[in-house]
């Protein structure tokens, strides 16, 4: 033992030395600050487990007692307040030699690496009789146990199950007999209504947090012209390109902003088109099917305002002759450098985007003087566009590659393969059209007056909406891990009963026991299309008093009743002095003592712990 009134500065509160080993110095200092583990370590008790612990396994599946012995080192130098960095380096070598994920200096998750950490100080202290289990060991003690249910329904029923269920229910190590929990889940088959439960073993819970079903979207919408809409949207934005904001789900594809956009603006939604609609010009037309999470969730003023999503209003398509071309046309304008009468490479897009229809057999001189027409409100008083020659080439986007610009010599341009091409190129979903781009002389823009998007108020309106943080408690996490579940498709499960696999069936996951030392982790990172982005739900806590009563099971496991509490395991004797009095079912309460926060993205970031010292009480 040792004498704390030697120490003069508190003990235990003590910092560690980090050369980026943030993940693993912050769930030391959590170990540290865990009373029972701290005893059991800085007296000594943890060497009478390792003499008398299953070799076998500590050799093949531990690390032999090595990284026990450091992490032991450590804790002792902060309650001692003897830590040296030397210390914790000689511990991170020792993770690196067992685990060659950890090697190097990388950065880490620190609920993974405490998970490791856990399965090996289990394996190293594991006093599991030989012949206690007959069967080939699991791949990891904290891999589901499976129960085979019996016919009637209700699990196993031999005379010796409930004795069965108790023993593969007791802890093995000092680690288990702290840390380690038990589900039980339940399936019920949708077709004979019976049920089979299972046990499944934790070390730590990860709640998921609740989420904001919908994200922002922000597009600029291209009116028509007042003579060419259909009747249903608002006269006074006829003709204009205005930025608007929209809900969309989270998880939401095109077809979903479509429809969100087309009920803010009263425009039929299949007359919508979306596009990419950048400084140079076109660069991408999206379909129904294309995910939203390709565009980046970001409520700041400049990122809206740089938007370059666009959405055309087109007009309906009339009844269509053989001459006509049935489909609508989207053109922008950029000034290209002239060199020798020649079209430069560079070009800046400029003036407003324009909609018209044409027919495929028109003239390009009535064509070019057809999008004139269309730029009259913008050209500079005084500008008269007869007189003003040919002035632009156009080039027709997701036509055939390299023969994409229409031949000003061609007599109905329209009728060109790249036109046809272009067609064929035309995403699902929405209006059939094709794209233009102008490419202008570069003295033609002092011609063009200056175009400006107009913002609607549901820009502002939709950052106000999520920029507001979404607040849960611990509780709601609970009750979200524990929420019944219908299995689809692709989770269809064998019945036992009905010896077919079945859809629909109803799970549910429930605590079954509850260990001494909870550990409870959130889920801060969320997946969508591969990519992850991290959570900020707000999510409150009791610091005392966390009662867990309402998520115990309480009712027949398999047939039999199952165990409430601790007290109901067939403990080893052998640890019987290591352990403090251990809850009963009627009071699963718990206080919070250490926190493992992180701050940063998925990719970088920075892990620091919060503990409560277990002699004063402080943080």
């Amino acid at each position: 033992g040792f004498d704390l009134s030697s120490i003069n500065s508190m003990p235990g509160v003590v910092g560690l030395t980090n050369h980026n080993t943030c993940f693993m110095n912050s769930i030391v200092q959590c170990l540290s600050n865990t009373d029972v583990l701290a005893e059991y370590f800085v007296l000594g008790q943890y060497k009478n487990d390792l003499k008398n612990c299953r070799k076998d396994r500590s050799k093949k599946y531990g690390t032999k007692g090595e990284v026990i012995e450091l992490l032991a080192s450590v804790v002792r130098s902060l309650w001692t307040v003897t830590y040296s960095q030397d210390m914790t380096k000689s511990l991170k070598d020792s993770i690196s030699k067992y685990g060659a994920q950890y090697k190097g200096s990388n950065q880490h998750d620190s609920q993974e690496f405490m998970l490791w950490l856990f399965d090996k100080m289990h394996e190293d202290l594991n006093m599991q009789p030989v012949k206690k289990r007959s069967f080939t060991r699991r791949p990891s003690f904290r891999k589901s146990v499976s129960r085979k249910p019996s016919e009637n329904g209700k699990g196993i029923d031999d005379v010796g199950a409930a004795t069965k269920l108790a023993v593969d229910l007791s802890p093995t190590s000092f680690i288990q007999k702290l840390f380690q929990g038990h589900y039980r889940s339940s399936l019920t088959c949708p077709n004979c209504k019976k049920r089979s439960d299972t046990t499944d073993p934790f070390l730590c819970v990860s709640l998921p947090l609740k989420q904001r079903t919908t994200r922002p979207m922000y597009a600029n919408v291209v009116y028509l012209p007042n003579k060419r809409r259909s009747g249903i949207g608002r006269r006074h934005m006829a003709g204009k390109t205005i930025k608007i904001g929209v809900s969309v789900p989270l998880d939401g594809k095109i077809i979903d902003l479509r429809q969100a956009v087309a009920a803010e603006c009263g425009i039929h939604s299949r007359l919508l088109a979306f596009v990419d609609l950048q400084h140079d010009g076109f660069h991408k037309a999206y379909g129904d099917d294309y995910s939203l999470s390709d565009f980046p969730i970001n409520n700041s003023s400049t990122t809206a305002a740089n938007m370059s999503l666009y959405a055309f209003e087109m007009p309906p398509i009339a009844k269509m002759t053989a001459g006509t071309l049935p489909r609508n046309f989207a053109s922008s304008h950029k000034k290209r450098a002239t060199l020798g009468g020649k079209f430069g490479k560079e070009g800046k897009r400029f003036g407003r985007p324009l909609v018209f229809r044409a027919s495929r057999d028109v003239l390009s001189t009535e064509l070019q003087c057809m999008i004139l027409n269309q730029m009259s409100d913008q050209l500079k008083n005084g500008v008269k566009h007869e007189r003003m020659g040919s002035l632009f080439r156009l080039q027709v986007k997701d036509g055939i590659p390299n023969k994409s610009y229409l031949s000003q010599q061609a007599q109905q341009p329209l009728r060109l393969p790249t036109v046809d091409k272009a067609l064929e190129n035309c995403p699902a979903g929405g209006p059939l059209h094709i794209k233009l781009v102008a490419e202008w002389d570069t003295d033609t823009k002092f011609f063009i007056s200056t175009f400006q998007v107009e913002v609607q108020d549901s820009v502002r309106l939709q950052k106000v909406l999520h920029q507001q943080p979404v607040t849960c408690t611990l509780e709601e996490c609970f009750d979200l891990h524990t929420q019944v579940e219908e299995l689809g498709a692709d989770n269809a499960w064998l019945c036992p009963h009905c010896k077919k696999q079945q859809q629909g069936t109803v799970k549910k996951l429930s605590l079954l026991t509850l260990p001494d030392i909870l550990v409870l982790h959130l889920k801060r990172f969320r997946v969508t299309d591969g990519r992850r982005t991290k959570l900020c739900t707000r999510v409150e806590f009791p610091v005392t008093g966390l009662n867990m009563s309402k998520h115990i099971f309480s009712g027949e496991m398999n047939g039999h009743i199952s165990p409430q509490s601790p007290k109901s395991y067939n403990w080893n004797p052998a640890f019987a002095s290591h352990l403090p009095e251990m809850v009963g079912p009627e009071d699963h309460l718990y206080d919070l003592y250490a926190v493992c926060n992180h701050f940063g993205n998925l990719n970088s970031g920075h892990y620091t712990a919060c503990c409560s010292n277990p002699l004063n009480g402080k943080w």
